[in-house]
């Protein structure tokens, strides 16, 4: 035996009069070999201890069976210094066992989950716990190599009291397995859980947490997801995703959220008193409705952005004779006493089309508050909504009602607890029925005084709060990774600049000094970095293929830079296929004479994602290829290459191919990118008549603001999925050019004063309030 493996013999129990049948002892061990071998002798009370230290490609397996007084112990010596990586993973099998304060980074699993609570379809855990755990950007190298960071399976587990930051490819963070009857009805508990940072994946499978699938939709899981708090998780539209029967989300806050919690499948679910918190940031989202027998009450909501699929409440239209995987009727559901404040969009009936026809019925709306301070036009009506009993809401006076029966216009004051939820100062009695016993309660779980309206009651906002915050939440002993102060470094030629990146730390920045440098190879980017001239514009000749290559996730900020194509050079920057998105800024640069007829500018590779790309004060010139080319995902799928595409004060000129293509394919209606903007951008003598000077193909919104075309290249938008939202206002096509605008598009607000382009001085008119149209050389240079 190893002289790693210890055996410790706890006698204290005796020591306390305390009776055991058998002794409780502790193995500590230090190797996967000494792990096998203790793993064998566990029995009811005692513990298994991995010693301090890094534990690389460990796949354990944690068999064995305690009791309830007497659960089996997985734990490290210390929380935080026991660190599996590499190809580590985790098996649970057996009964009352418990995981604790293990830490999983620096890898990825090796099959297709971290933590599993099970060996088979057989072999499976019940009773068991994983609690005090981290999981910290734990992610497969390829982003659509799909995995799952936990799977439950079995029946009254409890995953509690984890972080989980990071994930980046496709596959929920965390998974309820339904698929055999020995984990159905499983009353499994998932509370007080940090979900962190869920990165945006760009396609299907994004989800937090996902419980049962389409194809067991109808099984009752009896899952509870209980005070859970989520932070910025963006994978997709369904932050959480249920797809299974009776299962209960309660007092979970949503925090900048991307997403919503989707009832997407199964019946009889119950939404009660979460907190969605969007901050107004954009595409924040709330709760979406679909199915039967859905209940959500109690629950408060404030500065939600998104809409459709986003909306702070979207409830669905659905399909005649749906199949399991697609959308069934919302019936008999009921939305009562719950809280929307500043949320820009309720929608009722969304989706509705040639396919979604049937909408809800026998549903009811009732004592909910309505209130926005700025924006009056927040209902978005898709459909007949004869089917749903509107009764004692209340809705601000400055916002349109649809209908009268159902709402009442109220001057509402607001007070602000000390946690910053807002609540009437005054209760908000109803006339309306009450709808069942729970609505006796509010948010607090405190008995309401009267039928009141919205989720907060007045009267009692001094009672205990129930809800998630970041001191109830996830681990107390793990510090997330912090970045090292930015150090200055001066380029002072092409050697110093490839020594310099190759030297520097993430964040740093390389400002040159030089005015002409010469790049022979690319500049591998595989950290946060700045690059920048120190002065005026350094100019930048380009004789290898690839100027800037990202290979990771990472920020590259350009800026002063002027780049010339010289014989080979071809892309200008390449994003490469990481598992994490990049961020790409670029400030006040030019691009010119790239000569190669492939040539692109800015172009996203295969399985590449921009999570934000921003493009101002910069010339992109006399290029035989492409500008911007995010058009490398063609199988149609529902994946792009870029979330948020924002030019301001832009020209592109004399420009063979298309200056910007975008290019998201397929139905999928999981994500809700791309979205661009762009304002004050010049497209001269770029296309042709064959060739589009814009081409925007199944992306989810726009809004382009002043800016015009000038020859035979047109502006091209192409709707495939969704009901994406366009904005043009106040440009200008010109010599030929034309915009050939998809009508799915419904909200379009174009206007042409017929402004004319100066080709003499490369000015244009301004618009009728003073704006500038199109590029500017004296335009002010500013921030996004």
């Amino acid at each position: 035996m190893s002289k790693n493996f210890i055996k410790i013999l706890l006698c204290g129990a005796f020591l306390l009069g305390i009776n055991f049948s058998v002794s409780a002892e502790t193995y500590k061990v230090s190797s996967v070999e000494d792990y096998n071998t203790a793993v064998g002798k566990l029995a009811a009370g005692d513990t298994l201890m991995l010693a301090n230290g890094v534990w690389t490609d460990a796949q354990l397996i944690f068999k064995a069976n305690g009791t309830a007084e007497k659960p089996v112990v997985l734990c490290a010596e210390t929380k935080g210094k026991v660190t599996l990586e590499g190809k580590s993973d985790l098996r649970l099998v057996g009964n009352y066992l418990v995981v604790d304060g293990l830490v999983f980074k620096n890898g990825s699993a090796s099959k297709k989950a971290v933590i599993r609570f099970s060996k088979d379809k057989e072999q499976v855990a019940n009773y068991s716990r994983v609690t005090n755990c981290v999981i910290s950007y734990y992610n497969k190298e390829e982003k659509l190599d799909k995995d799952h960071w936990v799977e439950l399976y079995g029946r009254y587990n409890r995953l509690d009291h984890n972080l989980f930051e990071g994930k980046s490819n496709v596959g929920p963070v965390v998974v309820v397995i339904l698929k055999e009857e020995n984990s159905r009805n499983n009353h499994h508990s998932i509370d007080n859980n940090h979900f962190k940072d869920r990165i945006t994946t760009g396609s299907n499978g994004g989800e937090t947490i996902r419980i049962g699938t389409s194809f067991t939709s109808l099984e009752a899981s009896r899952t509870v997801v209980r005070q859970n708090y989520f932070e910025r998780c963006n994978g997709e539209v369904e932050v959480v995703s249920n797809k299974s029967c009776e299962n209960k989300f309660l007092y979970n806050t949503f925090f900048e959220c991307e997403g919503s919690l989707v009832l997407r499948h199964g019946h009889n679910n119950w939404v009660e008193g979460n907190y969605f918190i969007g901050n107004n940031v954009e595409y924040t989202g709330g709760v979406r409705v679909i199915n039967e027998g859905q209940t959500v009450v109690n629950n408060y909501f404030e500065g939600i952005t998104g809409r459709r699929f986003r909306a702070a409440l979207a409830v669905m239209n659905g399909i005649p004779n749906s199949p399991a995987n697609r959308y069934m009727q919302v019936l008999r559901s009921t939305i009562s006493q719950n809280t929307f404040i500043d949320c820009d969009h309720i929608e009722l009936g969304v989706g509705s089309d040639e396919e979604r026809t049937l909408p809800p019925s026998e549903t009811v709306l009732s004592n909910n508050l309505f209130l926005h301070s700025s924006r009056s036009d927040i209902f978005g009506i898709n459909d007949d909504v004869s089917g749903i009993q509107f009764s004692g809401n209340v809705i601000g006076e400055n916002i349109k009602a649809f209908q009268e029966e159902g709402f009442t216009k109220k001057n509402v004051a607001l007070s602000v607890d000390k946690d910053g939820i807002k609540y009437p100062s005054e209760v908000l009695e109803s006339t309306a029925v009450w709808v069942d016993a729970r609505s006796y309660q509010d948010q607090r779980q405190s008995e309401r005084t009267s039928n009141e309206v919205g989720a907060v009651s007045a009267s009692n906002i001094e009672k205990a709060k129930v809800w998630a915050t970041l001191e109830t939440a996830g681990v107390k002993w793990w510090t997330s990774e912090k970045n090292e102060e930015a150090t200055v470094h001066t380029v002072k030629s092409s050697g110093a600049l490839y020594k310099a990146l190759a030297t520097a730390k993430s964040g740093d920045v390389l400002k040159i000094t030089a005015t002409k440098l010469r790049l022979k190879k690319p500049l591998i980017i595989d950290k946060d970095i700045t690059i920048q001239a120190a002065n005026s514009k350094v100019l930048i000749e380009q004789y290898a293929t690839t100027a800037f290559e990202v290979t990771e996730g990472v920020k590259l900020e350009l800026k002063g830079l002027k780049l010339v194509g010289k014989s080979k050079a071809k892309y200008a920057v390449q994003t490469l296929a990481t598992d994490l998105p990049s961020y790409l800024t670029v400030t006040d640069c030019e691009f010119s004479d790239y000569l190669n007829a492939e040539s692109i500018i800015f172009n996203g590779g295969k399985m590449s994602m921009i999570a934000e790309f921003k493009l101002q004060n910069s010339v992109i010139k006399n290029i035989n290829g492409h500008g911007i080319y995010m058009h490398a995902e063609l199988d149609d799928k529902g994946r792009y290459n870029v979330e948020r595409l924002k030019m301001k004060n832009v020209l592109f000129t004399e420009i063979k191919g298309i200056a910007v293509d975008v290019y998201r394919g397929g139905m999928d209606e999981s994500t809700m990118g791309p979205v661009i903007a762009m304002d004050r951008c010049s497209f001269i003598n770029t296309g042709s008549k064959e060739t589009p000077a814009v081409t925007l193909h199944g992306l989810q919104g726009f809004k382009v603001n002043c800016s015009v075309w000038h020859g035979e290249g047109d502006f091209v938008v192409k709707v495939t999925s969704g009901g994406p939202v366009g904005k043009i206002e106040d440009c200008n096509f010109s010599a030929g050019a034309e915009l050939n605008l998809d009508p799915a598009f419904t909200e379009v607000n174009l206007t042409n004063n017929e402004l004319k382009f100066h080709s003499e001085t490369l000015e244009l008119d301004k618009t009728q309030d003073g704006r500038p149209l199109g590029y500017s050389m004296e335009l002010a240079k500013g921030d996004f």
